[in-house]
């Protein structure tokens, strides 16, 4: 998050666009294909396997300006965190202060 708000700051919305595909590719894909019980690969066959996020997931991809890149940046954030929380055992580790702290960051440096 730290990383892509500053990318929007200044504004390299190549770079972001780029840093969200990656989000979206590794992180949130893999977790909406768990959820719905299928292999997590990627976003392939996402549409399928997982409808009913579809438009959470559609709003994490930007166009080539800095308040789609920031809405976009702030629905995965969204995203991640309900995927997080359902996908979640007891072993995993919170990181609060330093969500705390990346959010805060997009918020001193980006508003839509």
């Amino acid at each position: 998050v730290h990383y892509m708000a500053g990318k929007i700051a200044r504004g390299e919305f190549f770079d972001t666009l780029d840093g969200l595909g990656f989000v979206r590719a590794r992180v949130l894909g893999p977790l909406l294909l768990q959820l719905h019980g299928a292999q997590p690969n990627g976003v392939r066959r996402v549409e399928a396997r997982a409808p009913a996020h579809l438009d959470a997931l559609r709003a994490t991809v930007a166009e080539h300006d800095a308040a789609s890149c920031e809405h976009a940046l702030r629905a995965t954030v969204a995203l991640y965190r309900e995927l997080r929380e359902r996908s979640a055992t007891p072993a995993l580790v919170r990181r609060s202060a330093a969500e705390v702290a990346s959010l805060a960051y997009l918020d001193r440096v980006n508003s839509c």
